[in-house]
């Protein structure tokens, strides 16, 4: 297994970035329902457009694709430093529990580190415990203030 920088101008990163989001878009813990391939095979142009995003692809020794890591770098206001948001991380079922999504982490804090970046932060589901064990190994936690203050909460409003 190997991890690569996507090209997003490359067919097979942007195959690569398709056939994930499809089966990451399939699986519980990214909504159970498949997105449109349409849809999929315009991911890599849409992140290669916003400039500001970087994806991960995990590859097995044949070249087939088992796992990304897309993440988006935001701007620290306290630290005065940008932070890189990992926004979409999958894993092929097939291949959980082999140290993959380990791999992909090890690889977006080198590229963190590259950036200049002074954290990684990311999003998890609460009951998604196999992603908050692994997450929590890696040096994640939780994110609060102070105590009092209590744990951050990641909220949405969608616009129409």
């Amino acid at each position: 297994m190997h991890v690569v920088r996507a090209d997003y101008c490359k067919t097979q990163h942007i195959q690569a970035i398709s056939d994930l989001m499809l089966a990451y878009s399939s699986d519980v813990m990214g909504g159970g329902e498949a997105l449109a391939l349409e849809h999929c095979m315009n991911i890599a142009a849409g992140l290669d457009k916003y400039g500001h995003a970087y994806t991960l692809l995990a590859f097995d020794e044949n070249g087939l694709p088992l796992g990304l890591a897309t993440s988006i770098l935001s701007y620290s206001t306290f630290k005065l430093q940008p932070v890189l948001n990992l926004h979409d991380f999958f894993v092929l079922e097939k291949v959980r529990g082999r140290g993959l999504a380990f791999m992909l982490l090890e690889n977006l804090e080198v590229l963190a580190k590259e950036l200049g970046c002074c954290k990684l932060s990311l999003e998890v589901l609460s009951n998604n415990e196999p992603a908050k064990r692994c997450y929590r190994r890696f040096g994640f936690e939780p994110y609060a203030l102070a105590e009092e203050a209590g744990c951050a909460e990641f909220w949405q409003k969608v616009i129409h």
